[in-house]
């Protein structure tokens, strides 16, 4: 979103929380300098000590607007950045973006009491700002007038930039993993139902770029069938759909917000024309099956993933039956950046920029 807040001259400070320390230097912006600082380090990403250093980054959040210099807008990542940079603004009078990417209540799983207290301050806290950011309103019981639906896709630079790149097929029947693949992303279900897919087969590979736990790395990298790119640049990763039949997205459905996931990799394939499975427990990927330009399996099972994909090599027509099909889905997918600007115009009026 930086890049779409300096095109139309509106200048960006960031402060974030580097979670593993050194991470932030590794993703650090590399476009026109901003002020960029970090104000809470360590914790890691998904466990105990993450979630116990909430408190202190709530803490942090909140003095930092409340002692901002003069008025200003903040977009804030998550709700655990807008409830704070909120409750500081009742005194400030800043206006806050809501960017609530992944709600917070889903993600850790509350129940009873504390649940229901903390989706209402969620609701408090998009209804009292300036934009209510969401990747759909599938997480949403409540439609609120500050609801802005920005889906999960990339830009039109990116989408460009990408198309341009030359993207080798490693072999005939090519299957695709990327992002964040821990086992709460199927990255050992996938290891597993490709391992017994591919017994057999010269003319399969399984392509994965993005990050995979040490833990388990070898367990699932270490094959000759896959082709690991490590983490890479978006751009880099968009490219190899091109080179790509079939999309693997898996989300376990033990952890409530998996169930309605959103991931940017939908919009990708989408744009790419790469038909994906998912598994069946995922409620916002319905649409998508429907339409057949998508596949389902249930969660856990490697020998229901490894027969679909059999039958996926076995008959390409149907993988080109679903290509086809994306020809056929409304118009869902833009570029994200166009839709950006849309909410921009919404918060910085043309008139009243610099």
């Amino acid at each position: 979103m930086i890049p779409q807040y300096l095109s139309v001259g509106i200048s960006v400070r960031f402060r974030g929380w580097d979670r593993v320390r050194g991470e932030a230097v590794q993703w650090k912006w590399t476009g026109a300098p901003i002020d960029e600082a970090i104000i809470l380090s360590g914790g890691g990403h998904s466990n105990r000590l993450a979630r116990a250093m909430y408190p202190i980054w709530m803490l942090r959040v909140f003095f930092f607007v409340l002692l901002a210099s003069e008025r200003q807008t903040f977009h804030c990542l998550g709700w655990e950045t807008a409830f704070p940079a909120t409750l500081a603004a009742l005194l400030r009078r800043h206006p806050i973006i809501f960017d609530d990417a992944d709600r917070f209540s889903m993600i850790l799983g509350l129940t009873g009491a504390l649940r229901s207290v903390v989706m209402a301050l969620e609701d408090w806290t998009a209804a009292r700002s300036a934009l209510h950011i969401i990747p759909s309103r599938s997480r949403h019981t409540k439609q609120l007038n500050t609801d802005f639906v920005l889906p999960n896709t990339p830009t039109a630079k990116d989408l460009d930039l990408a198309a341009a790149k030359v993207a080798e097929k490693p072999a005939g029947f090519v299957v695709y993993a990327n992002g964040w693949l821990p086992d709460t992303r199927g990255a050992l279900l996938i290891a597993e139902a490709f391992k017994r897919f591919a017994n057999g087969k010269s003319d399969v590979a399984l392509l994965i770029a993005g990050f995979v736990p040490d833990e388990i790395r070898d367990t699932v990298i270490d094959a000759e069938y896959v082709n690991y790119k490590g983490e890479m640049p978006q751009v880099e990763a968009l490219a190899l759909y091109k080179a790509s039949d079939v999309l693997l997205t898996f989300y376990d459905p033990a952890v409530e917000i998996n169930r309605y996931a959103e991931p940017n990799k939908w919009g990708d394939a989408m744009c790419f024309g790469v038909p994906f499975i998912v598994n069946s427990e995922v409620e916002t990927a319905r649409e998508f099956i429907d339409a057949g330009v998508a596949f389902a399996v249930p969660y856990g099972d490697p020998d229901a993933l490894a027969a679909l994909l059999t039958e996926l090599y076995e008959n390409p027509e149907r993988l080109q039956s679903a290509v086809r099909n994306f020809g056929a889905l409304p118009e869902i997918v833009s570029a994200f950046d166009a839709r950006f600007q849309e909410a921009i115009d919404q918060v910085f009026p043309r008139e009243r920029r610099n």
